[in-house]
């Protein structure tokens, strides 16, 4: 009955371990799931909402709507020497067939030498939106990268999806745990 307790507690354990406090990753900025790729170049996001979460960092997925800080890092040097212009678009359907596309925020192009880029941005509903981010130069590279706010009902299927194959695997253990004293004792 030991070993299915800590069996029990480690599975605990490891669904505690999906939190979206991992949301970088972890392990350095080569496992950074913020750290995305431009050619071959690296950028990394950050994304703030401290009126309602407070300071914590997150990525990709916003959890709620509303004033949102957005911050792109340019990871390579030589990015700070190239003009950037960033703008955060939301795709609107419409009746006729092709999508139109509305910027929500946008920072003309200019030089960035320290390599932060401070967006604030509103978001008024939830839905999914677009960081667009144009290097300019030479050879320009655009990067698309999408924001998701406030669709964390995914998330909450993905935990309900854990919770249900922990429960699962402690039952079966259980289960093989009782039909081996059995066994034991016939």
């Amino acid at each position: 009955m030991k070993r299915v307790l800590f069996s029990c507690f480690a599975l605990f354990g490891l669904l505690l371990v999906n939190t979206s406090a991992m949301a970088h990753g972890g392990g350095g900025i080569e496992a950074d799931k913020c750290v995305v790729n431009i050619g071959n170049y690296r950028m990394h996001f950050t994304a703030y909402q401290p009126e309602t979460i407070g300071g914590e960092e997150l990525c990709w997925d916003l959890p709620t709507a509303g004033n949102s800080i957005l911050v792109f890092d340019l990871v390579e040097r030589v990015l700070r020497d190239r003009p950037v212009e960033i703008r955060v678009v939301e795709e609107q359907e419409t009746a006729s067939g092709p999508s139109n596309y509305k910027t929500i925020v946008e920072r003309p192009v200019q030089m960035y030498p320290k390599g932060t880029i401070e967006l604030e941005a509103a978001f008024a509903k939830p839905g999914e939106y677009t960081a667009v981010v144009t290097l300019g130069g030479d050879q320009p590279l655009v990067f698309k990268a999408p924001l998701r706010v406030a669709l964390q009902g995914e998330q909450t299927t993905q935990w309900i999806a854990s919770i249900a194959f922990a429960a699962v695997i402690i039952g079966a253990m259980v289960w093989f745990n009782r039909r081996g004293k059995k066994e034991a004792n016939a």
